[in-house]
């Protein structure tokens, strides 16, 4: 009966890890392509906005993000 419990625990850690490791990849996906589209299509004068904005949501974290000139 351990055995089987303790499967079941391994079970939900490599489900759980796998959720996470998808998370992650999606989220690198669409915040590339989010702080592409920031530095290429986004007037720099409307960028402190976006930015301002994206503070705010993230507090007490913070985002910065560097353009290429």
């Amino acid at each position: 009966m351990k055995f089987f419990a303790a499967v079941g625990v391994v079970l939900v850690f490599a489900v759980g890890c796998a959720t996470v490791e998808e998370r992650a990849e999606r989220n690198a996906e669409r915040i590339g392509e989010a702080v592409k589209t920031y530095c290429e299509d986004v007037p720099k004068t409307a960028r402190d906005a976006i930015r301002h904005r994206v503070n705010e949501e993230a507090y007490p974290h913070r985002a910065e993000v560097e353009c290429e000139p």
